[in-house]
């Protein structure tokens, strides 16, 4: 669709103003921004850019593909960008954390922190966060440094942090499922689980009312996680797929479903509040002339979704308005 562009949205009235100077490649797939709105971090499928946006300056500061991204507010003006390049969930142990310091209107060159397995960062009151989730571990970033914050935490590949409290998005092996815990930066108090769910998607015959059938996830992931201003909310985005078998005795033919969907919860709580599913399709792979043909997604109590399929759509960023990464 052509390079990728920045425009500001205004948080009054939502007017969209016009796109900010300056050129960037590839897909984006995350990007923060600093407090006083100066600087933005952006992160393609091709580079890591850091926006001047008093000026309109793009700069590209590494090459590669970023997919995680945030910005840390420090004490006379200095930021630090920090982000994920070659961001895997396989625990391959290549993906490499990079930090960008801006400082008096000037960008310094990416300086990489470490190799491993981190599939996330956040920031909060000035300090800097990330998840392994080959090592299950939180730690935060100092320098050139890693501390360990917390260990133990399965396979965690999201996090958000929020008034010292750390929201970490944990993927389930057996059965597949996604979990959502939450500790306290400092102590050594054990992490809550404040939502755990194993993934499942029920489909409907279309063609006979009544009968359904349950398939479980064989892949569940997490994409985004914030935290709404004040810690009040905390939203994640997730996808799964679901492979069923055909079971020749009830007609059901092989199915693969892919879905998406944009959780709210309480983050005191926990409780749910909004489920939208935004994205529900796949393929009906039909061998035997007495299949059932004919399937629909259907929808769990307290679920929303497109009321037409034709406008399903994937989910590729999240944010609140007046929140925090």
């Amino acid at each position: 669709m052509g390079p990728a562009t920045v425009k500001p949205v205004s948080t009054g009235d939502h007017s969209i103003k016009a796109a900010l100077a300056g050129t960037m490649l590839g897909g984006v797939r995350d990007g923060a921004g600093s407090d006083d709105g100066q600087w933005l971090v952006i992160g393609t499928t091709t580079a890591l850019y850091i926006i001047n946006t008093h000026d309109g300056m793009v700069k590209s500061v590494a090459a590669g593909d970023f997919a995680r991204v945030a910005m840390v507010n420090a004490a006379a003006g200095a930021t630090t960008a920090i982000a994920i390049k070659d961001r895997s969930t396989s625990c391959a142990q290549t993906a490499e954390l990079v930090t960008v310091s801006l400082a008096n209107g000037e960008v310094s060159d990416a300086q990489t922190v470490a190799m491993g397995g981190f599939a996330d960062v956040a920031s909060d009151g000035g300090r800097m966060f990330v998840v392994d989730a080959c090592k299950g571990e939180l730690g935060e970033i100092k320098g050139t440094t890693i501390t360990r914050l917390r260990m133990g935490l399965g396979k965690p590949t999201a996090v958000a942090v929020s008034n010292g409290q750390a929201y970490i998005g944990v993927e389930a092996g057996s059965p597949i499922g996604l979990a959502l815990l939450v500790a306290p930066i400092a102590g050594t108090e054990a992490p809550r689980t404040l939502w755990s769910e194993r993934a499942q998607q029920v489909v409907n015959a279309m063609d006979f009312p009544g009968v359904q059938r349950l398939m479980n996830a064989t892949m569940a992931t997490f994409g985004h996680l914030e935290v709404g201003a004040g810690g009040d909310y905390v939203a994640a985005t997730a996808a799964a797929h679901f492979d069923g078998p055909a079971v020749i005795s009830a007609n059901f033919p092989h199915l693969e479903i892919d879905t998406e969907e944009l959780r709210v919860f309480d983050a005191s709580s926990g409780a749910p509040i909004q489920r939208y599913r935004s994205y529900c399709d796949g393929v009906i792979d039909s061998q035997r002339l007495a299949d059932i043909e004919s399937w629909e997604c259907a929808t769990s109590t307290g679920q929303t979704a497109p009321t037409n399929p034709d406008d399903e759509h994937h989910i590729q960023s999240m944010t609140f308005l007046f929140g925090k990464k």
